[in-house]
């Protein structure tokens, strides 16, 4: 059976058509190559050494991928060929079939041809064929396929798939792909994309509004209830007098002066409304200074003071804050 590796050919063993075949990729095509292609051959060099030691050694997708490395630095279609050998033996039929096909696209020795295309012949019955057409700039990651330039062919194992499609500008979508064996896939165009979301623009937090000091409005309210609930105590306590002072007349007239009761049971009344309207006003001051914000430290601000002064005659009342 012809083959490389496995056979002979012209009395060649299938080593030696290995090392002739990487002895194409290793050396310039002219000993006029320019100066900056020598880091590459040299790279290209350590990556065939790397390959044939795995190959070797049975480490067949090792072996692969150091050539596929290879091919990408200097693009040669022997080495594409070795690749694509070294896939079929690790049994990645789908990259094995890829690499076929590069491996002609780009030319091999003739020896390797009549093989290359047997192969490809032979896998491509047992594979699907994906052709993405499309701008330039785009790229594609499907099955084994990773991250490839469009327009771009690709076999793909039987089944379903999905595509990711990522344009220049970076926008990225995503197709759904069913491969059957010895069918050919045909992706157009690329499907509409997403447009780029540019990131929300930070808005400026608003800064809330200043606490007035002193306790907003709270304190000078409760201080007002507080005094007021002062004035009244005073009027109280003036009407209790007053009331007291009528009773006491009433009784010195033997109780039978009518005028004189009903002025005493109006102001006992009045008295006693006095007494409910001037306790609601203290309770009331004493919670609105007691909720108030406590003014700032460094805010100086004179204390406040209730003076009050009262007479059976009357009261006064006096409230500073």
């Amino acid at each position: 059976m012809t083959g490389w590796l496995t056979g002979r050919r012209n009395g060649l063993g299938g080593a030696a058509l290995l090392a002739a075949a990487l002895f194409v990729v290793a050396v310039p095509r002219s000993s006029a190559a320019e100066p900056e292609a020598k880091p590459a051959v040299a790279e290209a060099k350590a990556l065939d050494k790397q390959a044939r030691e795995a190959f070797e050694a049975k480490r067949f997708e090792e072996a692969a991928r150091a050539w596929a490395a290879g091919a990408e630095l200097l693009p040669r279609g022997a080495t594409k060929y070795n690749e694509a050998f070294a896939w079929q033996k690790a049994g990645q039929i789908a990259d094995a079939a890829d690499a076929y096909e590069a491996a002609l696209e780009l030319g091999v020795p003739d020896d390797l041809e009549k093989p290359s295309s047997e192969r490809l012949a032979k896998l491509k019955g047992e594979l699907g064929y994906l052709v993405v057409t499309g701008p330039e700039g785009g790229r594609i990651s499907i099955a084994h396929a990773k991250d490839r330039p469009v327009p771009a062919k690709i076999h793909l194992p039987i089944g379903h798939h999905t595509a990711t499609l990522v344009a220049d500008d970076g926008r990225s979508a995503q197709v759904e792909v069913d491969s059957a064996a010895g069918v050919s896939t045909i992706l157009k165009t690329p499907p509409e994309l997403a447009p780029i979301t540019p990131d929300p623009v930070p808005q400026p937090m608003p800064i809330p509004p200043e606490e007035e000091p002193g306790g907003g409005w709270m304190t000078p309210v409760g201080w007002t209830f507080v005094g007021l609930a002062g004035a009244a105590t005073g009027a109280t306590i003036a009407l209790g007098v007053l009331t007291l002072n009528t009773v006491d007349d009433y009784d010195a007239g033997g109780n039978t002066d009518d005028d004189l009761r009903r002025k005493a049971l109006t102001l006992r009344t009045t008295t006693n409304v006095m007494i409910g309207v001037s306790s609601a006003l203290a309770v009331g001051g004493v919670l609105l200074l007691l909720l108030a914000p406590s003014e700032p430290d460094d805010t100086e601000s004179e204390e406040a003071s209730l003076d009050l002064s009262i007479a059976p005659t009357g009261g006064s009342i006096t409230v500073r804050w």
